[in-house]
Formats: C-alpha cells, sequence, structure tokens
C-alpha cells in the first residue's frame, strides 16, 4: 500500500491509500485490477516499437553538392575522407540528440589554455561521417561578462569533424552593442 499526501489548501494535507482507491475503483467503476500492471505493459509495448529509439544520426533538408565547388583548403580536407565527387550538404544534423545548424558556434581546439571558437557554415555528411565548414573566430574573454567576445577572422575555413569538438553542444552567440558573445554553460576541457 502506498501513501501518497496531497495538499487541500495551505496548511491541510491529506493521506490517501492508493491501494484502497485501485480496490474501490476496480469494484464500482470497472477499471483494470491493477494500473501498475497496465502501465507496464504498455511501457513494454512502445519500447519494442521500432520507432522508439532514434537513430543516433538524423540529417535534415539533404542537398547534393559537386566537391570542385569548395574552396581549395577544404577541398584537400575532403579528399582525406573520400574520394567521391560528390558530398551531401544538410541544412542541420542531429548527432545523438544534440542538433547542429549552420550558424551555431562550436568550440573546437585551443591557444594558450583557452577555447578556440568557429561558426557553422555549412554541414556535409561524407560516409556516414558529420563534417563542419567552419569558419575561425577570433576571441577576448571578459570577466565582467563572463563571457567571450567573438570577431571574425581572415584564416581560411576550417572543417573540423565531430571527434575535434572540446564540447559536444553548441554555444548560443548573442550581441551586446553590435559585438557578438558567448557565454559558457559548463566547463570546457581544452
Amino acid at each position: 500500500c502506498v501513501h501518497v499526501c496531497v495538499c487541500v489548501c495551505d496548511y491541510v494535507y491529506v493521506c490517501v491509500c492508493v491501494c484502497v482507491f485501485e480496490n474501490v475503483a476496480h469494484e464500482h467503476f470497472n477499471f483494470p485490477p491493477c494500473l501498475s500492471q497496465q502501465h507496464q505493459s504498455m511501457m513494454a509495448y512502445h519500447l519494442d516499437s521500432a520507432s522508439f529509439f532514434k537513430p543516433s544520426l538524423e540529417v535534415d533538408k539533404v542537398k547534393s553538392g559537386a566537391v570542385a565547388s569548395f574552396p581549395d583548403s577544404v577541398q584537400h580536407q575532403l579528399s582525406k575522407h573520400s574520394t567521391q565527387s560528390t558530398v551531401l550538404k544538410a541544412s542541420s544534423v542531429h548527432v545523438d540528440g544534440i542538433k547542429y545548424a549552420t550558424g551555431m558556434v562550436i568550440s573546437v581546439g585551443s591557444c594558450a589554455g583557452l577555447p578556440e571558437f568557429k561558426q557553422i557554415d555549412e554541414i556535409l555528411v561524407v560516409n556516414a561521417d558529420v563534417l563542419f565548414i567552419c569558419k575561425s573566430l577570433i576571441a577576448w574573454y571578459h570577466e565582467h561578462l563572463r563571457a567571450y567576445e567573438l570577431c571574425k577572422s581572415t584564416v581560411s575555413l576550417a572543417v573540423p569533424q565531430l571527434r575535434h569538438l572540446n564540447d559536444v553542444f553548441t554555444l548560443s552567440a548573442y550581441k551586446v552593442k553590435d559585438e557578438m558573445f558567448v557565454s559558457l554553460k559548463r566547463y570546457i576541457l581544452c
């Protein structure tokens, strides 16, 4: 028998015995004999279905693109992953439930103990591997704001993979007086 306390008003609590409710409901209202058994059967049914668990990689709005259309530095990086002349471009990708989309900021690499940031320009899927074509960002840490100020860099495009990220979660950039900032939500090991 399980006791549940229910707040009737600000200072009065009423304890109800769940087993008594189940017995009364079964006798008078034609409920199934045990609600917990019905719940377990329903959960087993849903867990057994093929669509309950999502795949580890989901790709949205895929287009095909020629490798020759990318800059030389990107073509060189792509040649390491595949010999195909075309790659798949995606608008967004879900990897293990985490969404990556164009325009998002990721942390890749480090310089002098501080994380480096890149902005996703394009997402490529090559042989079931996810590659990001990213613009490099220059970052300065502001202690008063506890955030990194980001500026565009003139460095060529980078092509990091998921395993090169400092943190799997993307960062949301926001603007303060026409300057772009990123606040870390958790500690990143660089």
